[in-house]
């Protein structure tokens, strides 16, 4: 795919649910658990087939993993007992038509996006 210097493309497989953590200066920078930031931003790339759209992910960190499942418009978040229980979502629903939802949660919540 041609591209200009100044533009990186990246292609994500459809059903993909990517985490993206605030950025952060180096690798020595605190995580939520240990008074770091603790907002997540959380990019869904559904398929356009089957209907509903469907994607599922699981993120492993330092103590436990969170599994996230998005269906028709719902994003369930499922934190293990290691995992930071409490945190800030920001879902971004990457479609013909973008939608987005915000939430705080604490252990396993559900996130709609509209």
């Amino acid at each position: 795919m041609p591209v200009q210097l100044d533009y990186l493309p990246i292609f994500v497989k459809a059903g993909t649910i990517l985490p993206l953590g605030p950025v952060q200066q180096h690798t020595g920078e605190k995580a939520a658990e240990h008074g770091g930031p603790d907002e997540m931003t959380l990019r869904v790339y559904p398929p356009t087939l089957p209907d509903p759209p469907r994607a599922v992910a699981v993120l492993h960190e330092e103590g436990g993993s969170t599994v996230f499942s998005y269906d028709d418009g719902v994003l369930t978040v499922a934190p293990s007992d290691g995992a930071p229980q409490t945190r800030t979502y920001t879902v971004e629903l990457v479609a013909r038509e973008p939608k987005t939802g915000t939430a705080r949660t604490e252990g396993t919540a559900q996130i709609t996006v509209q």
